[in-house]
C-alpha cells in the first residue's frame, strides 16, 4: 500500500509540475516565436478560421517542457522512452521546417519514416509477428513484418494528428485524454517510467489546451500536431499489457487512437470518392462535417473529446472481457466506424462552415 501511495504522488507530482512548467513556458515561447515570425497567417490553407496571426508554438511548448521534467523525474532512465523522444526530434525538426518554411508531402513523409527507422534501429517496434501462434513464418520474415507494420504504424498515427488538427482544442484535448489512459494502464502493466512519462505529458498537454482552446493564442502547428502523434504512436509500442494475451489486447491502442484515425479515413476516402487531390487541404474533416451538419464549433469539439474519452474507455474495458468477445466488439466498432466513413465520405465536401 506505501508503495502505491508513493507511485501515485509521483504521477501526481510529474502532472502538476509538468503542467506548470508548460504555463509559465508558453507565454515565454509564444513571444519568442512573435519575434521570429513562426506564425500562421489568416486565409494561409482552405481550413483555416482565424482572422490574426497565431504563433506556431505547440511542438516546442512540448519540447522544452519534457527537457525539463526529463531531470526531475526518472522516465528518462528507460531506454525505450529516451530512444523515442531521440527518434522524436526529427519529426519535430521536419515539422518546425515546415512550420517556417512550409514543406510538400515529400520531405514530411521522409522526416516521418526516417523517424519510424530510427526507432527500429533503437530496438523500439511492434512485435506482432512472432511466438508461438504465427509459428510458420521464419524468424526474419517476422521480423520484417515488424519492422513495416511498425513504420506504417508511426506515419499513421502521426498524419492523423497532423490532419485532424482543424479546430481550436481538438489535438491538444485527445491528447490529454490519451495520455491519461495509457497512466492508468501502464501503472497496472507495471511499467512504472511509462506511467511517469504519461503523467508528464498529460500535464504538458493540458497546459497547452489552456493556450490552444477557442480563441487560440497558439496552434501546435505541424511541429506540434506530429510530435505529439509520434509520441503517441511511439508510447503505444512501448506499453506492454502484462498479464493480457496478444490475441486480447493487440487493438487496444488503435481504439485508444480511434479517432484521429478514423478521421484521415474519412479524408482520404471523400477525397478519392470525390476525385480530389489527395494532399490538398479541405473541410472535409470529422470536425468540419459535424459543423456543417448544425453543431456549434465548441459542440463539435466535445463531441469528439467525448468519443475519445468513450473509445478509452472501451479499451480499458475490453481488457477485462474474455478474448473471443473482446475481439468481436472491437469487429463491431470496426465496422461501424467503417460504414460511418462511407456514408460521410459520399456526401459533398463543404466549401465553407455556417
Amino acid at each position: 500500500m506505501t508503495s502505491l501511495f508513493i507511485q501515485f504522488q509521483e504521477l501526481f507530482a510529474a502532472v502538476s509540475i509538468s503542467l506548470l512548467l508548460a504555463l509559465l513556458f508558453a507565454p515565454l515561447i509564444i513571444g519568442f516565436a512573435k519575434r521570429i515570425n513562426l506564425l500562421d497567417m489568416p486565409n494561409r490553407s482552405a481550413h483555416n478560421q482565424h482572422t490574426r496571426p497565431i504563433p506556431l508554438t505547440g511542438g516546442m511548448i512540448v519540447f522544452a517542457v519534457l527537457i525539463s521534467a526529463s531531470f526531475l523525474f526518472s522516465f528518462g532512465d528507460d531506454k525505450n522512452i529516451v530512444g523515442m523522444l531521440i527518434a522524436g526530434l526529427v519529426v519535430l525538426g521536419f515539422g518546425l521546417w515546415d512550420d517556417f518554411r512550409g514543406l510538400s508531402t515529400g520531405p514530411k513523409l521522409t522526416g516521418q519514416i526516417l523517424a519510424a527507422l530510427l526507432l527500429i534501429k533503437l530496438d523500439i517496434y511492434i512485435r506482432v509477428f512472432e511466438g508461438s501462434s504465427i509459428s510458420f513464418l521464419s524468424k526474419e520474415i517476422g521480423l520484417l513484418l515488424n519492422w513495416v507494420v511498425t513504420v506504417f504504424w508511426v506515419i499513421a498515427v502521426t498524419n492523423a494528428f497532423n490532419l485532424i488538427d482543424s479546430m481550436d482544442g481538438i489535438v491538444s484535448s485527445i491528447s490529454s485524454i490519451t495520455f491519461a489512459t495509457f497512466v492508468f494502464i501502464s501503472i497496472t502493466s507495471g511499467q512504472r517510467e511509462l506511467s511517469v512519462f504519461s503523467a508528464t505529458m498529460l500535464g504538458i498537454c493540458i497546459g497547452v489546451f489552456f493556450y490552444n482552446s477557442f480563441p487560440a493564442q497558439l496552434f501546435l502547428g505541424d511541429s506540434g500536431s506530429q510530435f505529439l502523434g509520434f509520441l503517441l504512436a511511439s508510447t503505444a509500442i512501448i506499453f506492454n499489457p502484462r498479464g493480457f494475451s496478444q490475441a486480447g489486447s493487440w487493438f487496444l491502442p488503435i481504439l485508444l487512437l480511434g479517432l484521429p484515425l478514423f478521421d484521415t479515413a474519412l479524408v482520404v476516402y471523400s477525397r478519392y470518392y470525390h476525385q480530389r487531390p489527395l494532399f490538398q487541404g479541405d473541410l472535409g474533416h470529422t470536425f468540419h462535417r459535424l459543423v456543417n451538419m448544425g453543431l456549434g464549433k465548441n459542440r463539435a469539439v466535445i463531441l469528439m473529446q467525448t468519443i475519445t474519452l468513450l473509445l478509452s474507455f472501451a479499451s480499458v474495458f475490453l481488457l477485462s472481457v474474455p478474448t473471443l468477445l473482446a475481439n468481436i466488439i472491437f469487429g463491431a466498432i470496426i465496422v461501424a466506424g467503417s460504414s460511418l466513413v462511407i456514408i460521410l465520405g459520399r456526401k459533398e465536401i463543404p466549401k465553407k462552415l455556417p
